[in-house]
Order: C-alpha cells, then sequence, then structure tokens
C-alpha cells in the first residue's frame, strides 16, 4: 500500500513538471511569433501602405506601394477590394516640376 502511494506521488510529480515544460514552450513560441518573428516581417515586408483615406464606416482609398516599383491605388469595402488606377512610381530627384506650389 505505502509503494502504491509512492508510485502515485511520483507519478503526479513527472506529470506536473512535464505540463509545466509544455506550457513553457507554448508560452515561449506565442512570444517569439508575437513580438519577433511578425516585426521582421513586417519592417521587412517589399508591401507597404502609403497612405489612407477612410471614406465612412466600412470604406477606405489605400495607396500601397509594391517593391517601390508599382503603386496601386485600392478602394476597399467589407466586402470588395477593387483597384481604382496605377500610379507612377515615386522618383527621389529633386526636379523643379515636382514641387507643387
Amino acid at each position: 500500500m505505502v509503494t502504491y502511494m509512492i508510485n502515485n506521488i511520483f507519478f503526479l510529480r513527472i506529470s506536473v513538471v512535464f505540463f509545466g515544460l509544455i506550457m513553457l514552450i507554448i508560452f515561449i513560441n506565442g512570444f517569439l511569433k508575437k513580438f519577433i518573428f511578425r516585426r521582421n516581417i513586417i519592417n521587412n515586408s517589399l508591401i507597404s501602405i502609403e497612405s489612407k483615406i477612410s471614406l465612412g464606416q466600412n470604406s477606405a482609398i489605400y495607396i500601397v506601394n509594391i517593391q517601390e516599383e508599382v503603386r496601386l491605388v485600392l478602394g476597399v469595402t467589407a466586402n470588395s477590394i477593387t483597384q481604382l488606377c496605377t500610379l507612377k512610381p515615386i522618383t527621389h530627384k529633386n526636379n523643379k516640376n515636382d514641387v507643387i506650389n
């Protein structure tokens, strides 16, 4: 009877430690995904939102840069995304023609 109780207590301790290790691994995995991996993906992304104009509660117009080569104007509603037009890429030259008075 005493050995049965000792075996149960030993099994219970091993189970609690094993459960704790699994929970620690899950917590570390979630932390890494949320704060480290996601931040690197967003900062190194080839697609960026240049501007957003809200038109109402569920609609907006976005200007999106794709690899600094293509600029899209997108109309976004709750049910759809529509390409409105394509703009020329931004050139970083200082021309007098680029300045708007």
